[in-house]
């Protein structure tokens, strides 16, 4: 859960620059609507119980005989343009909050 708290620590900070933060999981959305509340999130959670939007990116992790998600994370531009992609190789990697502050802020444009 510390990834969810460090990505609604730097919310404020990419939503100032025009951005929005949407997390996805494997998990039922009232599991979601539940952690949503206990943590007090404020960004839109997806939930994707099927594994469709998983498998649509390519994100599976065989782990403990079960198919999970991989932690990806994508900058994605008003257009649609993915600008930015983590895609690591396991579910066990979580980067700092820090690290997608910086790579959204490097493809803001400053004008």
């Amino acid at each position: 859960m510390r990834d969810l708290e460090g990505l609604e620590r730097i919310a404020p900070e990419i939503k100032e620059a025009g951005g929005v933060i949407v997390t996805a999981s494997m998990d039922q959305w009232s599991e979601l609507a539940q952690r949503q509340a206990r943590m007090a999130l404020g960004m839109t959670m997806l939930a994707d119980p099927n594994g469709d939007l998983v498998r649509t990116f390519g994100l599976e992790d065989i782990c403990f005989g079960e198919d999970i998600a991989r932690p990806a994370a994508f900058l994605i531009d008003a257009d649609g343009v993915v600008r930015w992609r983590n895609l690591p190789t396991s579910w066990r990697y979580r980067p700092e909050a820090s690290a997608y502050l910086e790579a959204f802020m490097s493809g803001v444009s400053r004008e």
